[in-house]
C-alpha cells in the first residue's frame, strides 16, 4: 500500500487496503463461526461481526448514530 502511494498510485493503494481489510474481517468472522460467502459485501460481513461481538459482551457501548 505504501509503495503504491509513494509511486503516486493512490487507487492501487486503496485497492490493496480494501483487499487486506476484507481478508482480515473474514478471518475474524471465521474464528467466531460467522458465515461469510465470497459474494457477501464487506459492510454486511462487518455488521455481522459487530453484532457477534455485542452478543459476546466484547462491545459494551453503543455507537451514536449520525444526526
Amino acid at each position: 500500500m505504501r509503495d503504491a502511494v509513494e509511486k503516486n498510485e493512490p487507487e492501487a493503494g486503496l485497492d490493496r487496503l480494501h483487499t487486506y481489510v476484507v481478508k482480515f474481517v473474514r478471518a475474524r468472522c471465521e474464528e467466531r463461526g460467522i458465515s461469510c460467502p465470497r459474494e457477501k459485501p464487506l459492510h454486511s460481513i462487518f455488521g455481522e461481526y459487530v453484532k457477534r461481538l455485542r452478543q459476546e459482551g466484547q462491545i459494551r457501548s453503543e455507537i451514536p448514530s449520525g444526526s
